[in-house]
């Protein structure tokens, strides 16, 4: 049964190789264009909340290693799946954050080589990067009422080719298969659980 779990979502992920890490790198790179910016975004944004949405004004909060919760507004993006953010009354908002205080190598962000940030190769966007690693929870009816109150802006909406450039960075951050060790140490530990001679 296991073994037909583990074949299932490696054919549910076939693009997804933990072992291949230039195919990765390769699948994201595909999105930039050596000296020129990408359209990404729709001419104006949608009148609902749709995946992949950049507001201006949202509160974010972060705990630092000490315990201590600080509070800011920014610039976020709506993570969660447009059906989600219709029907559900929590989304799932990240922060963008300005590239030049990340302390990381510029280069690498813009050729989008993390795997938890997202670089936007737009110039509306060019010194922000959206960092899936801090993304908050916030009430969908708070964020339409500060919308209506002018207390949040929507700025944009993704276009197609923003919307899958999006997906393939989710995809790779939160879906990339463990390496190797990490699985068989898994499947060890679920057989000597489940699995008595």
């Amino acid at each position: 049964m296991l073994d037909e779990f583990i074949e299932f979502t490696q054919a549910l992920f076939p693009s997804i190789s933990p072992y291949v890490k230039e195919q990765t790198k390769a699948a994201v790179k595909q999105f930039r264009l050596d000296g020129k910016k990408l359209n990404l975004f729709n001419y104006k944004p949608y009148n609902y909340l749709s995946q992949g949405d950049i507001f201006e004004g949202i509160p974010f909060t972060r705990i630092d290693e000490d315990g201590n919760i600080t509070a800011y507004r920014g610039k976020g993006m709506l993570i969660s799946n447009t059906c989600s953010a219709d029907h559900d009354d929590e989304i799932v908002l990240a922060p963008l954050l300005d590239i030049d205080l990340l302390g990381l190598g510029k280069a690498d962000i813009v050729n989008n080589l993390h795997y938890r940030l997202l670089y936007l190769p737009d110039e509306r966007y060019e010194n922000y990067v959206v960092d899936f690693s801090l993304l908050n929870t916030f009430n969908k009816h708070v964020l339409i009422k500060m919308m209506e109150q002018g207390k949040v802006i929507k700025e944009t909406s993704l276009n197609q080719f923003g919307f899958y450039l999006l997906l393939c960075k989710l995809t790779v951050c939160f879906m990339r298969p463990e390496d190797e060790e990490v699985q068989a140490d898994r499947r060890e530990n679920y057989m000597q659980l489940h699995c008595t001679d």
